[in-house]
């Protein structure tokens, strides 16, 4: 059997002895080694300070809520919403700003001036949607995202840096502020965006004219059944229906605008698309009797230009 001292009163007690025989106290073996002191930390406040340099009041208190799980990812900063592509470069998030602003350039730019060409109710709202986005996303997510950069930068420093002191600076440096966010925007206002402004101002412009062109030759489609119904009706008749209803054809709405064929009484087929603040694009379908007795019919049109019209009927002009 082997023996210790008490480490509380010295007293020889057996080794496998839970209490001292002296004392009372609770002995502990000798060979159990007392711990050493805790290796020195940085607070996680102070962590996050470094991280994130200039006015850290706005977000210090946001951040420790949401590490503490007080807080969900959702928030409102209002410097994403009035310049959100300014303040991630000021913020040092590079990356994000980077697809942030070839996201607002493709949405801004391209869909959203679609969407409203495109017309309607829906294509209306659609394009108001992709607009308000642009602002309102950045500045729900801003905090979030900007935790989720000062949290990268002190893992990364964490790792490899063991001394507190540059640990520190490397947070330091990798965090804070750039005047990035000045510069930048500065320099493409000065270049970037009139190259923008007129590249849009020839492509919108193009596709305008491509979705007039597809939207009169739909319309055209339907019109050219209707010429068919009616020729038919006069050949089985000989005379020229009064509607649409003697023929049983009934045109189909287009999608996203207003049309109407319409069928008149000297038999031409007025065939229209109907826009709110805009003048009607109409053509016609005039029939004529050709040497056998059938009808012919002829496209024409005094409201839209020859680039607009379908195929067939700048064929016939």
């Amino acid at each position: 059997m082997t023996i210790m001292n008490c480490p509380h009163c010295g007293t020889l007690v057996p080794n496998d002895a839970r209490f001292c025989p002296g004392c009372g106290q609770a002995a502990v073996p000798a060979t159990v080694a007392s711990a050493g002191p805790a290796a020195p930390t940085l607070s996680r406040e102070t962590l996050l300070l470094a991280a994130i340099g200039a006015n850290p009041h706005a977000y210090l208190e946001n951040f420790l809520a949401r590490e503490q799980g007080l807080k969900g990812s959702l928030g409102w900063h209002w410097p994403a919403f009035f310049a959100t592509f300014c303040w991630m470069l000021y913020r040092k998030m590079y990356g994000l700003a980077c697809g942030y602003l070839a996201l607002a350039l493709i949405l801004g730019y391209i869909v959203a001036p679609v969407l409203l060409a495109i017309g309607g109710v829906g294509g209306t709202i659609a394009g108001l949607l992709v607009y308000a986005a642009l602002f309102v996303l950045p500045a729900l997510y801003a905090s979030a995202l900007y935790h989720r950069q000062c949290r990268k930068n002190i893992a990364f420093a964490q790792r490899f840096q063991p001394d507190l002191q540059r640990q520190l600076e490397q947070i330091q440096r990798n965090g804070g502020t750039s005047a990035a966010g000045y510069v930048v925007p500065i320099v493409l206002a000065g270049g970037g965006v009139p190259v923008i402004g007129i590249l849009a101002a020839i492509a919108i412009p193009a596709y305008q004219d491509y979705l007039t062109r597809s939207r009169l030759q739909m319309l055209y489609q339907q019109a050219d059944q209707a010429s068919r119904a009616v020729g038919d009706y006069y050949r089985q008749y000989d005379r020229l229906p009064a509607s649409f209803a003697d023929t049983g054809f009934e045109p189909s709405p287009l999608r996203e605008v207003h049309s109407e064929i319409t069928l008149q009484t000297d038999g031409v087929i007025d065939a229209r698309i109907i826009e709110r603040n805009r003048d009607d694009r109409a053509f016609q379908l005039r029939p004529t009797l050709d040497a056998e007795g059938q009808i012919v019919w002829t496209c024409s049109s005094n409201e839209v230009p020859d680039k607009h019209l379908p195929v067939a009927c700048r064929s016939q002009r």
